[in-house]
């Protein structure tokens, strides 16, 4: 493996995507309004957040990791047909989520 190689977060962004893709296909969202719900997109999104957030029990995802795992997660989701209201949504969600502290200590303030 070398040492720049971001194999590990494109293959979770793939993961991720498939389960997205899976759960809520991108024919629902392009659809007229009311096919689907917000909770259902909700769930999906922190379901992918979970996902992300179990595969870095083990090894944490750095910056540049981030920077992978997000611009694979884009372009995958765009080549599906997602829309890009949603993708932007997605893929905040999923930064957000990956930048919080879990160690429980108060963040610092100046």
């Amino acid at each position: 493996m070398a040492w720049w190689s971001f194999d590990t977060e494109w293959s979770l962004a793939q993961r991720i995507v498939d389960y997205i893709h899976h759960t809520l296909p991108a024919a629902l969202l392009t659809a007229p309004a009311g096919v689907v719900s917000a909770n259902k997109i909700t769930r999906t999104i922190e379901h992918a957040c979970a996902l992300a957030l179990q595969a870095q029990q083990g090894k944490r995802i750095g910056y540049l990791g981030k920077v992978a795992l997000l611009y694979r997660l884009r372009a995958r989701l765009a080549d599906f047909g997602y829309p890009e209201s949603f993708i932007r949504i997605a893929t905040e969600a999923l930064l957000v989520e990956l930048s919080r502290r879990r160690t429980g200590a108060p963040a610092k303030t100046q």
